[in-house]
């Protein structure tokens, strides 16, 4: 049983760093504009989670952040 726990950590680990490489690519690809009207520093935001990865609630905070700053930006752009 303690061999099962101590093979489960690095499939864990691995699979924690694949996911954090795949969200910070994500982060990468929004734009600079949605960063601002979302108040985050892009550089910041993507370079920390690709170094230490995010806690999951700071990662869905900083996501959905994200995405209402898209929607903002394309309704603004929408009425111009």
């Amino acid at each position: 049983m303690v061999w099962l726990l101590l093979l489960l950590f690095p499939v864990l680990a691995v699979a924690d760093a694949v996911w954090s490489q795949r969200f910070a690519q994500r982060l990468a690809s929004y734009s600079t504009r949605e960063y601002q009207v979302a108040g985050l520093d892009r550089d910041d935001v993507v370079g920390t989670h690709h170094t230490w990865g995010l806690f999951p609630w700071n990662a869905v905070r900083v996501r959905r952040r994200l995405e209402k700053a898209r929607r903002d930006v394309a309704a603004f752009e929408s009425r111009r």
